[in-house]
């Protein structure tokens, strides 16, 4: 199992880096040339919609984070908080379309902040999502060898559920 973790991890990590370095200045040159000086009211909208849901995301992970510390809880009680999260995610994946269908109609400014976003809300649902299938996988789990590997994973997730919201903060 220590392979699959190391492999797992080593995967987000990859991923974590590919995305978040791409370099802004060329998606900002590029969201220039084919966007709009004005801000579009709806995208506006739709950034707020997911700075409220990031945050609520991050809630969402840091009390799963929580849960990970306890050794009195029950597998079912981790699946539960952990579907909580991936609920809470699918509600930011379906905002984020619809900031990058709405796209083209932005400033570049916002066209830039939707760029910085969506990778980071696609690394952290497809943590979520491998977190939940490492749950779902391996049922002869015991409660406490699920504490010792869950933590890792529940911490990454926590940890790209706190970058995210910031990404997500820090556009205006």
């Amino acid at each position: 199992m220590s392979t699959k973790r190391s492999g797992y991890l080593s995967s987000l990590a990859f991923l974590l880096v590919a995305f978040v370095s791409v370099p802004v200045a060329l998606q900002a040159a590029g969201a220039q040339a084919a966007g709009t000086s004005e801000d579009s009211q709806k995208i506006s909208a739709l950034l707020s919609q997911a700075r409220q849901e990031a945050s609520q995301l991050q809630r969402e992970a840091s009390e799963m984070e929580s849960f990970a510390r306890s050794k009195q809880l029950t597998r079912q009680c981790h699946l539960f908080q952990l579907t909580a999260v991936k609920e809470q995610a699918n509600k930011m994946l379906g905002t984020v379309e619809k900031l990058d269908k709405a796209r083209a109609t932005g400033s570049a400014r916002q066209q830039e902040a939707i760029d910085r976003i969506k990778p980071a809300v696609y690394l952290l649902a497809a943590s979520i999502q491998a977190t939940f299938d490492h749950l779902k996988d391996d049922p002869g789990e015991t409660e406490t060898s699920l504490c010792s590997q869950y933590k890792e994973y529940v911490t990454t997730i926590a940890e790209l559920a706190r970058k995210t919201a910031k990404v997500v903060g820090e556009v205006r």
